[in-house]
């Protein structure tokens, strides 16, 4: 099979197949892959050469559409909320899982599950004290719980067991479709914790999704990434589904999701972490430390509001 192309913004199985022959490169010594932008051909062909100069006026030499077509540039950050450089950067080699974590004040995501989906929560540390110009402050994912295939009650029970390992100060929950119930049912059975319904419009979600865009942008997302959490299954799920959502537009709104077009691409974990960043958003100047008891399972602790 011979595949003949030019990049896109978005990740596909042609992107795939360059990869792959890429990588057996590396290992066999044998080339099946072959790039060739606008430069070579046109020291080959003068016409060729007049015709770029053409498209340069009418597309912009430093259009998205000129660098794809002709220079060969996967402008994987137009179309992927997040490229593969950034995954590397913001996992934490030194970091594993964290099971239990109470010196300081944490959030947690929920994206209830739908359909083919997962429920999943993600605790996140975040550095309270330390915010940066902008108001933002760093987060750190300590671990993940997903749940599927249990009945409600089940879940509601795991759930309550995995907040409380930590010290909680609030809950986001996805409140679309069965998200609601499920928000109201946390917050009576954890009833010291504030659990927030996170309403699902475009307007709310893409406020989210360039919250979390913006964190990850400035290196105020990271998660562990130490090699013994490497071979966990959550971690690799984590970073497949980070590694496939796409962005799209709906009007003037940004949303973010698994690509429809690609079978078992999911988003929770993503979903789940946007939930718990954007219960950090627009704190500011309005965080005041004080001692108060704010986590059923523990009898003292620290909290901010």
């Amino acid at each position: 099979i011979i595949k003949v192309g030019t990049p896109a913004p978005y990740k596909s199985d042609y992107y795939e197949a360059i990869l792959r022959n890429k990588r057996r490169g590396t290992t066999n010594g044998k080339r099946n892959h072959f790039a060739y932008d606008w430069h070579r051909a046109a020291r080959e062909n003068p016409y060729y050469a007049l015709s770029i100069a053409k498209e340069k006026d009418r597309l912009g030499e430093d259009s998205d559409e000129f660098q794809m077509s002709y220079n060969l540039k996967w402008m994987l950050d137009r179309g992927m909320f997040i490229t593969e450089e950034q995954l590397d950067l913001l996992g934490d080699k030194s970091m594993q899982t964290v099971a239990q974590y109470t010196d300081s004040p944490i959030v947690i995501g929920i994206d209830v599950a739908r359909k083919h989906d997962s429920t999943l929560a993600t605790a996140l540390w975040v550095d309270w004290e330390h915010p940066d110009e902008f108001g933002l402050y760093n987060h750190r994912i300590l671990d993940w719980l997903e749940l599927h295939g249990e009945n409600w009650e089940s879940q509601y029970r795991q759930i309550c067991d995995f907040a409380s390992r930590y010290y909680v100060m609030r809950i986001g929950v996805d409140a679309q479709g069965m998200g609601g119930p499920v928000a109201e049912r946390l917050q009576v059975l954890m009833p010291n914790i504030e659990v927030v319904a996170m309403a699902m419009n475009p307007i709310d979600q893409s406020e989210r999704w360039q919250h979390l865009m913006q964190l990850i942008q400035r290196g105020l997302v990271g998660w562990p990434a130490h090699s013994r959490t490497r071979r966990t299954l959550k971690y690799k799920r984590f970073i497949q589904q980070m590694s496939d959502v796409e962005k799209t537009y709906k009007g003037k709104y940004l949303l973010v999701g698994a690509p429809e077009n690609e079978k078992n691409a999911h988003d929770d974990y993503i979903d789940s972490l946007a939930l718990a960043c954007s219960l950090t958003k627009d704190f500011g100047q309005e965080l005041e430390v004080q001692v108060w008891n704010v986590n059923p399972f523990l009898e003292r602790g620290v909290g901010a509001r």
